[in-house]
């Protein structure tokens, strides 16, 4: 636990909401007092960012099943794109008929992890080159059953939602006390030309996905000092609290993915630094405002960051259990498959 002052004069937090004389300044609120600040009212607004991390569900049973391994089901592949894959019968089989539905599978005489890596990655860099794949990462996630089962292959990160794999990944709520008032600390992400995703996005202090061969604390304590140049003494601290699902289909690609949510209160004196390009700036933002943006716009937040902090507003009391719709909003944030 880190000191929590009163706000004054001097604190080197440039951008905390003070008046001319450095006093913290008054918020207009409604609600009923909760924990740390004021209960939100009206969950409306949320409920945009639930439905388009879910979009299209109802297209998955267009989908063809992916099988690798002996006979595991892996990942969905669209026939658009399973049509590109029938131009490498050695690395990509098809069975089944349209009675009884077809299949991908990946050709049994590739046995090793290594082998099998390497023959998908000559696939997926052909279609690249073709312009087939976009925004190639050179950072390669695990092909898994379920998170921690034995690897099948390494994949592109790029091309896990063309095959419709599984993705796991790791995002930080980095808050600090003030007053008994919670802020929360927010990134705003760059748009370089190497960095183009999600271009000028509220986004979380530290996040990303998770590779091979990290636990997600490692990737935590990874992706905290490249995003947030944040000692490895601090991000040690961070607590485990919740898993976030949800699947998105979009044109030919399924994301099956699997959020590991994280809460670390930062030292009110604390400045983030960013060290890796992908983020423009950091801003330090009460926790009520914060729900103010993703409840008004589904534009300004990046889409399952809002899923992970509107899971922090529930877990410290920001949200009404009066509310209508509390229990359905709060199921929602594990649409996925949550292994």
């Amino acid at each position: 636990m880190f000191p929590r002052p009163n706000r004054k004069p001097g604190v080197p937090y440039s951008d905390f909401p003070v008046d001319e004389m450095g006093n913290k300044s008054e918020m207009i609120t409604h609600g009923t007092p909760s924990r740390y600040s004021f209960v939100i009212e009206g969950l409306d607004g949320y409920w945009a960012h639930v439905e388009r991390c879910n979009s299209n569900r109802d297209k998955r049973k267009d989908y063809l099943p992916f099988i690798a391994g002996q006979g595991l089901h892996v990942g969905f592949i669209h026939p658009k794109f399973a049509e590109e894959l029938k131009r490498f019968p050695g690395i990509f089989t098809f069975s089944g008929d349209k009675a009884k539905g077809q299949m991908v599978q990946l050709n049994r005489t590739l046995i090793t992890e290594k082998d099998c890596t390497a023959s998908v990655e000559g696939v997926m860099q052909i279609l690249a080159n073709e312009g087939k794949i976009h925004s190639w990462r050179n950072e390669k996630y695990p092909v898994v059953t379920s998170f921690g089962s034995p690897s099948l292959f390494w994949l592109e990160r790029a091309c896990v939602p063309y095959l419709g794999t599984k993705a796991y990944h790791t995002h930080l709520n980095g808050y600090t006390i003030v007053d008994g008032e919670m802020f929360l600390w927010v990134s705003i992400r760059g748009d370089s030309k190497m960095h183009q995703d999600f271009p000028g996005k509220y986004d979380h202090l530290v996040a990303g996905g998770q590779p091979v061969n990290l636990t997600p604390k490692e990737n935590i304590l990874r992706y905290a000092q490249a995003r947030a140049n944040m000692p490895s003494d601090m991000a040690e601290k961070a607590i485990p609290v919740r898993t976030i699902s949800y699947e998105q289909i979009d044109d030919q690609k399924m994301k099956r993915d699997v959020i590991f949510c994280y809460d670390l209160e930062v030292p009110y004196f604390w400045q983030p630094k960013n060290n890796d390009g992908e983020i423009d700036s950091f801003k330090i933002m009460r926790v009520t405002e914060v729900a103010k943006i993703i409840r008004s716009s589904t534009g300004s937040y990046k889409a399952n960051s809002a899923l992970v902090v509107i899971d922090f507003l529930y877990r410290h009391g920001f949200i009404n259990p009066n509310e209508h719709g509390y229990l359905e909003l709060q199921q929602s944030l594990q649409q996925g498959e949550n292994e």
